[in-house]
């Protein structure tokens, strides 16, 4: 594996108790410590703090731990193949180049692309930063997309809290301009409003199957950071505080929780980096997030019927890239649950409306009841 290539996303700042959701920095597997900690010499993406945790975490790690080393060692054998067929070679002391052996250069990206996807089935930041440089070097040899290396990328930059990197890098790569020469990418767009519709994205004759799922899992993870800051916004807003000691302040009236407080409580448990950074999100008596909720609801339930309501999403190819986005949704905690919710607010509007099962959905996030709830909110009175 080489280690040179590889590009180590700053990650944003998690903790367990703070931010359960995503991926954690390197730490052990089982006690997520720092210190003192080294990796398993097999699959050299996942670290233990000593042999005891190791013999702990065998049985869970054992499958993805053998398909990684397996995949390694096939892609560096096909690498040094393939580097050796273009290699210069000496004739009457000159150097020759020699032409690139197409079959050696189909064959290593072959291998390329299973380590990567393999890779992926890991719970650790270093799977997740491996495969999405493997997934960069495929662009860069394979200028015509056969291997979709895009494909992955937005679900993977999630797992890794990128979130505003995730949605600019699935927005370009599918609106691009420049035809299809991957070449260009670092042209990306950058700070694009993850909020707006993805209706553009979804009708794209270039739109991939990871890229939909990985715009679903963002705009899952926005709402429920939304929901949540609605929620304790309405039930903090009526906590009564009474001093009931024998002190200075004793038998003063009751009183609410200040606006100061009520704030810092909200932005204690937010997943994503981008409600995080805007403090109109969070402040403002729920007033701005609100809105976006229920955007995000129509949004969050055309994206699941375009993903999982497609007829072109079945089989047994889809199976394999359902197995390889799984692991981006069991690391973001209630993501499941909202898309059944909105699985079933789509079965619902199928019986009821014919109309709006077959309907193409409009920029305006129109088609549907604008007070129709097609999962529950959790929001107390």
């Amino acid at each position: 594996m080489d280690e040179s290539k590889v590009e180590y996303y700053d990650l944003v700042p998690k903790d367990l108790e703070l931010n359960p959701a995503g991926l954690q920095p390197r730490s052990c597997f089982v006690c997520h410590t720092r210190d003192n900690i080294s990796r398993c010499a097999a699959c050299k993406v996942t670290y233990y703090c000593g042999p005891a945790h190791q013999a702990a975490d065998r049985k869970r790690h054992k499958l993805a731990c053998t398909h990684i080393t397996r995949t390694r060692a096939a892609y560096e054998v096909a690498e040094r193949y393939w580097k050796g067929s273009t290699e210069p070679v000496q004739y009457e002391d000159q150097a020759i180049l020699v032409f690139p052996d197409y079959e050696a250069e189909e064959a290593y990206l072959v291998a390329l692309d299973r380590y990567s996807k393999t890779l992926q089935l890991e719970h650790t930041v270093d799977a997740v930063q491996h495969s999405l440089a493997e997934r960069f070097e495929i662009l860069n040899i394979d200028h015509r997309g056969v291997y979709e290396s895009r494909e992955y990328m937005p679900l993977g930059l999630l797992r890794l809290g990128r979130d505003q990197d995730a949605y600019d890098v699935a927005k370009w790569w599918t609106l691009r301009d420049d035809g299809h020469d991957p070449r260009y990418k670092r042209q990306k767009r950058y700070k694009e409003d993850v909020f707006e519709s993805p209706f553009a994205i979804m009708r794209s004759k270039n739109v991939l199957f990871g890229t939909l799922d990985g715009l679903l899992l963002l705009k899952i993870k926005l709402y429920l950071d939304l929901r949540d800051i609605c929620n304790a916004d309405r039930m903090l807003r009526k906590v009564v505080v009474r001093n009931k000691g024998t002190g200075q302040g004793a038998g003063a009236a009751a009183r609410t929780l200040t606006s100061e407080v009520i704030d810092t409580i909200k932005g204690y448990n937010i997943r994503s980096h981008i409600v995080r950074e805007r403090r109109e999100l969070v402040e403002n008596h729920g007033f701005v997030a609100s809105p976006l909720v229920c955007g995000l609801k129509r949004q969050i339930r055309e994206l699941a019927r375009a993903v999982y309501d497609n007829p072109e999403y079945t089989g047994d190819e889809m199976e394999v890239k359902y197995m390889y986005a799984r692991p981006s949704w069991v690391e973001i905690p209630e993501a499941a649950q909202i898309l059944d919710d909105a699985q079933e607010g789509i079965a619902v509007m199928a019986e009821t409306n014919p109309y709006w099962a077959r309907r193409v959905p409009l920029d305006d996030d129109g088609g549907g009841d604008d007070d129709d709830d097609d999962y529950d909110d959790d929001e107390s009175e």
